[in-house]
């Protein structure tokens, strides 16, 4: 008669998605200094997110994460404030992200926000 142990086998948990499955899962984090923001498919960032920054808009919104084109599952970072940002990517490369232009997000992206930096994790 086989002996089966299955009551006394712990089960397998399975690990949240590690950052370099984030671009699959449409998952990523900015963090501005001490603050920690979820950024998925439509998320909005204020003025009072990044108090750096200013808009043209009467909502206060200086940024929106959307997708990057309907036929892409990667997602970026609008810029919907009144001046350019600076992101560098995690080779180094630095560019200028102006106005109703929009950053792919990638984990390791450095953005200055004027006054303020963060960083997509």
């Amino acid at each position: 008669m086989p002996v089966t142990n299955s009551a006394q086998t712990t089960p397998t948990i399975l690990s949240q998605p590690s950052p370099a499955n984030a671009f699959s899962s449409g998952e990523f984090l900015l963090k501005l200094g001490s603050r920690v923001i979820p950024l998925a498919a439509g998320t909005q960032l204020f003025t009072s997110d990044i108090p750096s920054l200013t808009t043209t808009a009467s909502n206060g919104v200086v940024a929106v994460v959307n997708f990057r084109s309907p036929n892409e599952l990667s997602l970026g970072l609008t810029n919907l404030g009144d001046r350019s940002w600076w992101a560098t990517d995690s080779q180094g490369d630095m560019k200028m992200i102006e106005p109703e232009s929009t950053l792919t997000l990638a984990v390791g992206t450095k953005i200055e926000f004027g006054e303020i930096e963060g960083e997509v994790m």
